[in-house]
């Protein structure tokens, strides 16, 4: 019966039409497992109460602060370099600028590390405020205490991370369920529903990890000023 093949059918075939019929109709509809995700979710220790402020080596000071923008920052090489907006009270070549590593960046720590290490980085552009030090290497100066310009915190996770997590997530999901269909050891309609719905509840548990953890990291900066 050629309605039983693995091979793509309208959804509105009887789920009795043999794998795929089943299997399709939960690999799209994920709302039929989405609660399962989210149960999962919600038994986890609060985001909000890991959150916290987290400046890595940085010693706050009473050194003065200055303001100025971002020239660039290579995020795998974790620096970069600020612009200030009066480079003769800083000491630094207004086309240079100030040296500034991510670990002299203010910034959120929600406290979980099952995503894997998280560092602040910055934007070309963006403004700051930063106060600054000589290089213990004795180089020249570098940026310390760097916030945004407002005095609010930099978020470790930024705007759109949960989205592009969530892509990458789907995508894979994608390619798990065609292998899973053209799995020929797999020989019954129970066996390849469990693999579906293993597989379909861990992404979406990721990718509520992920906007759960964005939102927390954006709050807590965004707190940072009250």
């Amino acid at each position: 019966d050629d309605c039983c093949c693995r091979s793509f059918a309208p959804l509105t075939h009887s789920a009795s039409c043999g794998l795929f019929g089943p299997a399709i109709m939960i690999a799209l509809t994920l709302q039929s497992v989405r609660f399962i995700a989210v149960r999962g979710f919600a038994a986890r220790p609060s985001i909000a109460k890991c959150a916290a402020y987290s400046s890595s080596s940085i010693t706050l000071s009473s050194a003065p602060e200055h303001n100025g923008r971002v020239k660039f920052f290579d995020r795998s090489k974790a620096y970069g370099f600020i612009l200030p907006d009066e480079p003769e009270v800083v000491g630094v070549s207004a086309r240079e600028g100030v040296f500034v590593h991510y670990n002299s960046i203010v910034h959120a720590d929600d406290g979980l590390d099952d995503l894997g290490p998280f560092h602040p980085y910055l934007v070309r552009g963006e403004r700051v405020r930063f106060s600054v030090e000589a290089d213990e290497d004795g180089k020249g100066n570098r940026a310390q205490n760097v916030t945004f310009e407002d005095g609010s915190i930099v978020p470790t996770i930024r705007s759109g991370y949960a989205k592009g997590i969530a892509k990458s997530k789907k995508q894979r999901l994608g390619g798990l369920l065609l292998d899973f269909i053209s799995d020929e050891s797999v020989q019954t309609d129970e066996e390849l529903l469990g693999k579906i719905r293993e597989a379909a509840v861990s992404t979406q548990v990721e990718i509520t990890l992920a906007e759960e953890r964005e939102k927390k990291s954006l709050e807590v900066s965004s707190d940072s000023l009250e």
